[in-house]
């Protein structure tokens, strides 16, 4: 919006940008799937006050939510929508034709990943979308349940300094904990006996494979640096011990365990880790490396 002069609605089926200045990564802002996506609501739901729970969820997709079939943090479940009438086109991520090959759509929360896993091998539900990686071999061996990689990007954690704030507004400390890093111990505490093509430890700022990728930089990242004289590079750049605060978010498993090997890591090169567990909501700690998340589906499922 900072980039937006006007923003206006000319007509019932069309809302139009006025933009300041270049701002290429509009279409991406309107078209990201995730949260802070560019969510385009009925009159009546849009002027609800900011803070206040929508009481209703409306969409235009194949599928229709039936709210009379909740059940609350326990399940979803979503109808067959006849009057979706699918585009043409190849569906394509978030664009393409909508094509609904089921009836009804249930999904289940199940916090524990044990019961998620039983729960599959019962033939209780028929996919998973990200169970625990301790448990993927044993999924792996069970003659009636597919085990696939379906996101091959992954997802890169990051480690990421404070750098207005002492000791990070040091550039010299800040490259010593980098040299600390090392992809492969991370990875290994994330997956370590999950199978082929789960985690990959060679990876730069941007995604493998990706158009942009690059290997430049990436001997920062070898793991070959030992760690005493790592530590005596901080002591030498003026660290004074002042605490370091790591946020680590123990409710995501393969997040806890990488954040355990980086405020360990950084501990064994001097710096005083004040380490602080909390909830995904607030956490972004993580490591500079990628873990494909293997899905789950039974034998069933599409």
């Amino acid at each position: 919006m900072d980039a937006t002069d006007e923003m206006s609605a000319p007509s019932d089926k069309l809302v139009q940008l006025r933009l300041k200045r270049p701002f290429p990564l509009l279409p991406q802002a309107l078209g990201k799937p995730t949260s802070l996506m560019a969510v385009v609501m009925p009159e009546r739901l849009a002027n609800t006050p900011p803070g206040t729970v929508l009481n209703e969820m409306v969409g235009s997709g194949p599928y229709r939510f039936l709210p009379d079939q909740r059940l609350p943090g326990a399940r979803n479940v979503y109808g067959k929508f006849d009057g979706y009438l699918p585009r043409d086109g190849v569906a394509s991520f978030c664009a393409g034709p909508r094509v609904a090959h089921f009836d009804r759509v249930e999904w289940l929360t199940m916090p524990d990943p044990a019961t998620q896993a039983a729960a599959l091998q019962r033939g209780e539900v028929d996919w998973v979308e990200q169970p625990l990686m301790d448990l993927v071999p044993s999924l792996r061996e069970d003659a009636n349940l597919k085990v696939e990689v379906v996101e091959t990007t992954g997802l890169i954690g990051v480690l990421r300094f404070n750098q207005l704030f002492p000791p990070f507004d040091n550039a010299a400390i800040r490259r010593a904990a980098l040299k600390a890093v090392n992809q492969t111990d991370f990875m290994a505490a994330v997956a370590g006996e999950a199978g082929p093509g789960v985690i990959n430890a060679h990876v730069g700022f941007l995604a493998p494979n990706s158009p942009y990728a690059s290997d430049a930089g990436m001997e920062m990242l070898s793991g070959k640096f030992k760690l005493d004289e790592l530590k005596r590079e901080v002591e030498q750049a003026g660290y004074r011990g002042e605490k370091v605060v790591f946020l680590a978010a123990t409710d995501v498993a393969r997040i806890s365990a990488i954040s355990q090997v980086g405020a360990d890591v950084l501990s064994k090169i001097g710096l005083n880790i004040d380490y602080v567990a909390t909830d995904w909501g607030p956490s972004c700690s993580a490591s500079p490396a990628s873990s494909r998340s293997p899905r789950v589906a039974g034998a069933y499922s599409e």
